[in-house]
């Protein structure tokens, strides 16, 4: 389909402005068909970084053309937007932790506990 897709670009740019293009529509409907009827509904956990990465970093030299023609960004377009959702979730996780190290060195430091695992039976209570 890929292919197909593609060729069908190439016409349709190579076509002169006067001609009839509702082969080229017909063809654009017959691929679209096409590629309904082998699209899965519900999609698997991980499904979208899976295509990002077939569609951009395996198949390069397949898709290159509609990434030059489309003027496709690697951080917006390129990268699922899951991604940046759980590079935000890792570094709010990371602060979480800085700052519950630095508290719990403030409590043992000033003696409101001994040691860190009192602090965490403390919290669990």
């Amino acid at each position: 389909m890929e292919r197909d897709l593609k060729q069908l670009f190439y016409d349709v740019k190579n076509a002169s402005p006067t001609q009839n293009i509702s082969t080229y529509e017909q063809q654009w409907i017959t691929l679209d068909n096409h590629q309904k009827n082998l699209a899965i509904e519900k999609q698997i956990f991980g499904s979208d970084w899976y295509a990002h990465i077939k569609m951009f970093w395996t198949k390069k030299v397949n898709t290159q053309w509609f990434t030059d023609e489309l003027k496709l960004k690697f951080f917006f377009d390129k990268l699922p937007f899951s991604f940046f959702v759980l590079c935000v979730a890792i570094c709010i996780l990371i602060l979480l932790l800085i700052i519950g190290f630095y508290i719990a060195n403030h409590l043992v430091a000033n003696g409101h506990a001994q040691t860190y695992l009192q602090i965490f039976k403390g919290i669990c209570k």
